[in-house]
């Protein structure tokens, strides 16, 4: 991989390999901390809502399945999920609740 650019911040310039080194570092301290965070559980499930956060939890943990739960069939989230599922579970669960299921469900 090559760049063609440079970033000058207050006359130092940062070259590529530096930028690329950091990125690789940082990448590498966010696994860690996943991994520290979530690993001492043993759980072969994830509950996958297609953000970044649970993406990240699933391609570190590569769970079993994954679980999903949209909101009404405008549910935006559930095709992100649908995306990290397909790449990083197994097996996937997905439920779409009406906003009359939801409303009851909070009553309880």
């Amino acid at each position: 991989m090559s760049f063609h650019w440079q970033i000058r911040i207050s006359d130092i310039e940062i070259s590529n390999l530096f930028l690329l080194q950091l990125k690789n570092e940082l990448c590498k301290r966010l696994k860690d901390c996943v991994r520290s965070a979530v690993w001492d559980e043993v759980c072969d499930t994830v509950l996958l809502s297609g953000g970044l956060d649970s993406t990240i939890i699933a391609a570190i943990r590569k769970p079993e399945y994954s679980i999903t739960i949209g909101f009404g069939s405008e549910a935006t989230d559930l095709k992100y999920a649908d995306v990290a599922a397909l790449k990083f579970v197994r097996k996937k669960i997905t439920r779409i609740l009406s906003t009359q299921e939801v409303l009851r469900l909070i009553d309880r």
